[in-house]
């Protein structure tokens, strides 16, 4: 988010991070030609990202950060107050939407196509 100050000059903030549920920002001061720039450089790496015909549920996608993150079906289950069963059946799911038969595939093919972002 940007906003507007003096003379040409803009606010930028950033959510660095979310830790229990809290959100973590810092904040620059930049000019109008970086702010045109940074835009037109983040809408370019969007739009050469390639694409991928595949709608995941808000669960699925939380899955699938866990799974990001190495956690078992059993530390899913826990976070998200499910079943392990649930949380296998999301599994399942998010491996047949990608076309992929493991844990890491799917991570992999869910980075590479913006699917999830874990960094």
């Amino acid at each position: 988010m940007y906003t507007k100050l003096k003379q040409d000059n803009f606010k930028l903030t950033v959510m660095d991070d979310k830790i229990n549920n809290e959100e973590y920002y810092f904040e620059i001061i930049v000019n109008r030609s970086f702010l045109n720039t940074l835009l037109l450089s983040l809408m370019l790496f969007k739009e050469s990202m390639p694409k991928l015909d595949v709608k995941l549920t808000p669960r699925e996608e939380e899955v699938l950060m866990h799974i990001s993150r190495g956690e078992d079906n059993g530390v899913i289950a826990k976070y998200m107050n499910v079943s392990i069963h649930t949380a296998k059946i999301h599994i399942r799911n998010i491996f047949q939407k990608l076309g992929v038969k493991d844990r890491t595939q799917a991570v992999v093919k869910a980075v590479k196509y913006g699917l999830i972002n874990i960094f």
